[in-house]
């Protein structure tokens, strides 16, 4: 029989569409965000994947309006192949985490973030 998969993750990860650039020693990989938590993202990349080992050092910029940056990310790669890099997020300064929290806030399912009902007995 199967074992099942245990989910290791801290943090909730959203499904996010939105364009960005990976760099990676100065060179610049097209992107597309497929989900993002409070501790990284996943991306696709668009034509050649850099030739990456885990725990190499990279940035992330994500553009959600246009072409204005809305978010930018140092990071760490955790995962690379089939056109897909998992990345970590390192040393995020406060404002960052602040965007990110709110910028995840507002993709969960707002039923989340709702108060438990208490039922009145009268």
């Amino acid at each position: 029989m199967p074992r099942p998969v245990l989910e290791k993750r801290r943090f909730p990860r959203v499904a996010m569409d939105a364009e960005g650039l990976l760099v990676y020693r100065e060179e610049l990989y097209r992107a597309r965000l497929e989900n993002i938590s409070l501790a990284g993202a996943l991306v696709s990349l668009e034509g050649f994947e850099p030739a990456m080992s885990p725990g190499e050092r990279c940035s992330l910029a994500l553009y959600r309006d246009g072409n204005n940056t809305s978010l930018r990310f140092s990071t760490r790669l955790v995962h690379l192949g089939y056109g897909m890099a998992c990345v970590r997020f390192v040393h995020l300064d406060q404002d960052t985490k602040l965007r990110l929290r709110s910028l995840i806030a507002h993709q969960l399912p707002r039923e989340r973030y709702l108060p438990p009902r208490r039922s009145h007995v009268g």
